[in-house]
């Protein structure tokens, strides 16, 4: 599909090229998994510190793809039709579950990867057995992500109900009309915010502040992990 817009012509590419964008995600998510389903059935070198580098994906990948099941439900535009310059549509489909897996995964396995190393490091500075305690940092882990999950579905549909008030109509039309989102790139998409459904435009910016909080709220928890991690270290 093409469009014109201020005299320039867009056109919007095969999404078979943006393939390996999460393709990475999805097997740096596999080996994860498999290591550590290893390290918690045989015993080898360092198997502490990788489990800890893996808890680091799989937990940022559960938080993203349960984020994104919510939120590809709440407004599947924002993820099909995009929402920053640098938007790439993964997927053709508008299943909410497919895109809530693709993008639950693209979004967050790098922020994962590198948390995981950061308590790797932490543990293998101070000495720490990490298998001992390792399902105890899960549980933390786990829970600290339900408890952000739950306060970015809270902000999220508080935002909802906030622009659909009769009183913010106006101001939530002009957030939308007669805007488009252009990447750098002249040869790829462009984003007609003005043709976003009107019944879907509240839950479109709802979204936006749901992913925000999880950027937010995310790395504090990730920090308090490497903090916990490297406290047990020094005192166990």
């Amino acid at each position: 599909m093409a469009y014109f817009v201020r005299g320039k012509l867009y056109q919007e590419p095969s999404d078979q090229s943006h393939h390996s964008m999460y393709l990475s995600g999805a097997a740096i998510t596999v080996i994860s998994a498999a290591a550590i389903t290893a390290a918690c059935t045989v015993s080898f070198p360092l198997a502490g510190p990788i489990s800890l580098l893996a808890l680091g994906v799989l937990t940022a990948v559960g938080y993203g793809i349960a984020n994104d099941l919510l939120a590809c439900r709440q407004c599947i535009q924002y993820f099909t039709w995009g929402h920053t310059k640098f938007h790439k549509r993964l997927l053709k489909t508008d299943n909410p579950t497919l895109n809530a897996v693709v993008w639950g995964i693209h979004a967050t396995w790098k922020l994962g990867a590198i948390a995981g190393v950061l308590f790797a490091l932490s543990a293998l500075a101070t000495g720490l057995a990490v298998m001992p305690i390792l399902p105890y940092l899960a549980l933390a882990k786990t829970a600290g992500s339900v408890i952000a999950l739950s306060y970015g579905h809270y902000l999220s549909k508080k935002e909802e109900a906030k622009w659909n008030l009769p009183e913010n109509q106006e101001a939530l039309y002009r957030q939308f009309d007669n805007k488009f989102i252009l990447t750098q790139d002249n040869n790829y998409d462009i984003v007609p915010l003005g043709q976003v459904p009107d019944n879907k435009r509240a839950a479109y910016l709802a979204v936006g502040l749901r992913n925000a909080a999880g950027y937010r709220v995310m790395p504090l928890l990730g920090l308090i992990m490497m903090i916990a991690i490297t406290v047990l270290g020094l005192v166990l």
